[in-house]
């Protein structure tokens, strides 16, 4: 069940925020309570990261694990924490190309669901993917991040 043809390179553009370290909190009034949600920076980054990734409609399907090699290319000197930077890029990979679903809200209205296991990657637990090497370059310029995605066995 092999049709990808390894090594697969993908770029995503634009500087890769981490997710972990940048929430904001939500009131919700209705059960008095407030709950962490991603900030405006990262919203901002997954939709022109997905607007980039969604019309290649590419899916990685093999019976092997996957490895990805992370190359991050950031805007500025500032530390950044290389492990969160593979964590958003790896959420992006399960939700992106993942299909629609329609259905319907606690209040009926019909709502968008991605539907899980059909993204570019499956999942980012042991059993399916492998973490290569991971390293990042200051580019002013075009801040990015590339993957190489390869076959392991």
């Amino acid at each position: 069940m092999n049709t990808n043809k390894f090594p697969i390179k993908i770029i995503i553009n634009n500087q890769t925020p981490s997710q972990k370290n940048s929430k904001r909190i939500m009131p919700m009034w209705n059960a008095r309570t407030v709950r962490l949600i991603s900030s405006k920076t990262v919203l901002d980054w997954k939709e022109a990261a997905l607007a980039q990734l969604d019309p290649q409609a590419q899916r990685i399907r093999t019976d092997k694990r996957l490895q990805i090699d992370y190359m991050f290319y950031v805007n500025d000197k500032t530390q950044r924490d290389l492990d969160n930077m593979i964590a958003s890029i790896n959420d992006l990979l399960q939700q992106a190309c993942a299909d629609i679903e329609f259905v319907p809200n606690k209040k009926g209205k019909i709502m968008e669901k991605r539907v899980k296991k059909t993204g570019i990657i499956i999942g980012d637990h042991w059993a399916v993917l492998r973490i290569g090497s991971a390293d990042a370059e200051v580019d002013k310029i075009n801040p990015r991040c590339e993957l190489i995605i390869t076959e392991v066995d």
